[in-house]
């Protein structure tokens, strides 16, 4: 488990994250995503910042990035497959530009729509389909691996135990990454969150532990990437930001 730095006051390190709680009974808020470099570097967002630390969350620089919010003052990035960090430039046609930025902030190349699915961290929910005629769950991964057809997954995940939602996190070479819900057959009590590592005949290599105490003031999207195998998730504490690591392979 990683520690990030958190502001505790106008005199704060550099880098430091706000984080912050109305009320002493709600959830603290602060970031709004991040993601990981080939390095095990990372990038947070955190206001109109980009924030990057090192692996062992050491501050390295930062970026103010105002002109690149949205209506809702967020920041939308992620980190490609060739290890460049990718914004949401432009917000207002249609379809969102992004573009490809340097850790000094700088545009590289021209500005260019990405549709969902071109990339595994450009997330869309029509990916995951429930077969109700053959009772599992069907998963598109074609976007990525050309002509591949989709993953069945079963729909139990234990006995007694079925899938209430389910998330593409990534797909590689070989293996697709689902966060996954379940909960009882009989009951939607007892929802149990896990991250699920399957080969492409929808057999489980992997799974990361039960992630019920996973941060909920992230949008759904956002607290969680796998790269190079390994799930990492943000969670927002009362009085700090941690990022957790699962090594899948």
């Amino acid at each position: 488990m990683i520690v990030l730095p958190v502001a505790t006051g106008p005199s704060s390190q550099e880098g430091a994250l706000r984080i912050s709680s109305e009320e002493p009974e709600t959830l603290p808020s602060g970031p709004e995503g991040f993601d990981v470099f080939s390095n095990g570097d990372f990038v947070v967002g955190d206001g109109d910042r980009l924030v990057y630390f090192n692996s062992d969350g050491k501050f390295l620089s930062e970026l103010h990035m105002r002109r690149f919010l949205d209506a809702c003052q967020k920041l939308r990035f992620f980190i490609s497959s060739s290890d460049t960090l990718e914004i949401c430039s432009d917000h207002s046609g249609d379809q969102d530009e992004y573009s490809a930025i340097s850790r000094t902030g700088d545009i590289l190349g021209t500005p260019r729509i990405l549709y969902p699915g071109l990339h595994e961290a450009l997330y869309d929910n029509s990916h995951e389909k429930y077969d109700e005629a053959h009772n599992n769950w069907r998963v598109e991964i074609a976007d990525v691996i050309p002509h591949e057809s989709p993953v069945i997954i079963p729909p139990q995940t234990s006995p007694g135990r079925s899938i209430l939602t389910m998330r593409r996190l990534a797909v590689d070479k070989n293996f697709l990454y689902l966060d996954i819900e379940t909960s009882p057959e009989d009951s939607v009590d007892n929802v149990m969150r896990s991250v699920r590592k399957y080969n492409f005949n929808g057999e489980v290599i992997a799974k990361a532990p039960n992630l019920n105490s996973a941060c909920y003031t992230l949008p759904e999207q956002n607290d969680g990437v796998v790269k190079m195998g390994v799930f990492y998730q943000m969670v927002i504490l009362k009085n700090k930001v941690v990022i957790r690591s699962y090594d899948l392979n």
